[in-house]
């Protein structure tokens, strides 16, 4: 079992980053873990078998930012904050 801890990724049908893709997941979406082949896992997600890189995945439930629930990031032209 591993967990999505990208805002999105995608589903790719091999295991590389320019093969195309099958599907969409989101953060903390969790999916089964069949192989790793390389930098990628073959997982399986919403009825669908694709890869995901190993940067997009963790073996555990990712937490929210310091138990909050609303958060988010917003940016103006100099800075990023965590609102």
């Amino acid at each position: 079992t591993g967990y999505v801890v990208l805002e999105t990724a995608a589903l790719r049908s091999r295991p590389t980053m320019l093969s195309s893709s099958v599907g969409m997941l989101k953060y903390n979406e969790r999916v089964a873990v069949v192989k790793k082949e390389g930098a990628f896992y073959e997982v399986k997600a919403g009825g669908k078998t694709g890869y995901l890189h190993q940067t997009a995945l963790v073996s555990s439930a990712p937490g929210r930012a310091k138990g909050r629930t609303d958060a988010r990031v917003e940016s103006d032209e100099a800075r990023a904050v965590l609102a």
